[in-house]
């Protein structure tokens, strides 16, 4: 095999059917590590009972890790061997496109450190909203500088989702970072684990879909808005960089400063042009009123 899957599963009995169709699926066509290393429910022990007889997979149990996803993922990584590797969610779907297309392009460009496509909400999930998130052009930029500089941007204008389909993506397993302490706690690890990936190099992007589930027990459900966060975010991708990166950091806060600015003379230009227009149009109201007719006499009146 090629490619090793690593499936961290937690409280995931709401999807086991789903979870035995996606290992079938991928069964074959890539090595796969499932595991639970709480075991709340008996999601691990049922997948082992219907599918362990699968040479592909491997099975990992309850086991002493730190609490959270961020140490489950990172775990996993221990003793892989393949070129490549990925992160699954257990709620989430992809079909051996995914993987087969993120191979070919890694085989094809070795400049590359990893490869994703886009995230399609999973219809299936009632509170699941319906939308695509593309995976942004700027992560293929070869200069390294504009790369994790238009990523930055990306972060520092709300735009989290543009590093956060990232985490979906296939990864050469000798350039794959792991998850760093989030914003706070586990908040957006992955995000700004992407960020890690792009100063790694440069990320292909395939047609592939990858379908994600968003509901209201999701992890990033829990997590308060990105925006909420900004004063820790700006620590955080300080922090993130090597020290000679960190002009990069200040580059791009200058042009969020430089946005910003351009948004504030913006509003500023129109409420000054309402302004004239509404006293344009107080003058004409009065000039047509019979108390201005009544007063041109006096005003023709010159002193003396």
């Amino acid at each position: 095999m090629t490619t090793t899957i690593l499936l961290p599963l937690h409280r995931s009995r709401p999807w086991l059917d789903s979870l035995l169709d996606q290992v079938r699926a991928l069964s074959g066509h890539v090595a796969l590590v499932v595991s639970d290393a709480t075991e709340h429910d008996d999601t691990l022990a049922v997948l082992r009972r219907e599918l362990g007889d699968d040479p592909a997979l491997e099975w990992r149990a309850r086991r002493p890790l730190a609490p959270g996803w961020r140490a489950h993922a990172n775990d996993l990584l221990a003793g892989v061997s393949t070129p490549y590797v990925m992160w699954l969610s257990h709620d989430d779907r992809i079909g051996p496109d995914w993987v087969a297309q993120a191979e070919a392009l890694l085989d094809e460009r070795s400049e590359l450190v990893a490869v994703c496509g886009p995230i399609r909400a999973l219809r299936d999930e009632h509170d699941s909203p319906d939308h695509l998130v593309e995976v942004p052009s700027f992560v293929e930029l070869a200069d390294p500088r504009e790369r994790v500089g238009a990523a930055l941007r990306s972060l520092l204008v709300d735009r989290p989702a543009d590093l956060g389909v990232l985490y979906r993506s296939v990864v050469r397993t000798a350039a794959m970072p792991p998850l760093p302490p989030g914003v706070e706690g586990d908040e957006f690890s992955d995000v700004l684990w992407g960020l890690s990936l792009l100063e790694a190099g440069p990320v292909g992007r395939t047609e592939a879909v990858y379908e994600k589930r968003w509901h209201s027990a999701s992890a990033h459900a829990q997590w308060p808005a990105w925006s909420a966060r900004s004063t820790s975010i700006r620590q955080r991708l300080i922090d993130a960089l090597p020290s000679a990166d960190r002009q990069i950091v200040v580059d791009a806060w200058t042009f969020d400063v430089s946005v910003w600015n351009a948004a504030i003379e913006t509003a500023r230009a129109e409420e000054r042009a309402a302004a004239v227009t509404a006293l344009e149009a107080l003058r004409a109201e009065f000039e047509g009123s019979r108390s201005w007719r009544l007063t041109a006499p006096l005003r023709r009146l010159r002193p003396r």
